[in-house]
């Protein structure tokens, strides 16, 4: 009878130990496409990817519960992936909500973006009008100027010529 026990002892620790090493492998595979998931989710962010990711890691934290065994070291072992994997996922869930709100503020910025366009156009137009406005009053004024030193100078050359006759009459006159 005893040795039929370690007989059966032996099988069901062989029986564990082939059970750990397939769910491992299991592990290991969705381990694989998780953090390829992952590291194309960094490269381009969409939910589809953060969702395929998400799902894998759930995977891989379903067959990790799932192994049992006798041996207290590989429990612990268990555990300590099961809690890093945890923190994994939430370190990956936090990425994929800052990726959310990178999405919103690069929204947010395009169309300030786009505002600030559209005032930059409208301030261009402005000073264009302006510049024309300017343009025209600076033509006026010069032309006004113009007119002002012509009709100045038409005005002094005939104050002088009667000035001249004046002088040239006074000093004539007592000659005469």
């Amino acid at each position: 009878v005893c040795s039929y026990n370690r007989v059966a002892v032996a099988h069901a620790t062989l029986a564990d130990l082939s059970s750990l090493q397939n769910g491992a492998k299991e592990a290991g595979t969705q381990f694989v496409a998780a953090s390829a998931n992952v590291n194309m989710f960094v490269i381009r962010h969409d939910n589809l990817t953060a969702n395929g990711a998400d799902s894998r890691l759930k995977m891989i934290e379903t067959t990790l519960t799932s192994l049992y065994t006798e041996d207290a070291g590989i429990k612990k072992k268990i555990t300590a992936i099961t809690d890093q994997l945890s923190t994994y996922r939430k370190a990956f869930g936090n990425i994929v909500e800052n990726g959310k709100k990178i999405e919103v503020l690069v929204k947010e910025m395009s169309s300030l973006t786009d505002a600030i366009a559209r005032d930059a156009e409208t301030i261009k137009l402005s000073s264009t009008a302006d510049e024309r406005r300017i343009l025209v009053e600076t033509e006026s004024l010069v032309s006004g100027t113009q007119q002002f030193v012509l009709a100045l100078s038409v005005g002094v050359t005939i104050i002088g010529a009667v000035l001249a006759m004046l002088i040239g009459r006074g000093i004539a006159g007592p000659i005469i």
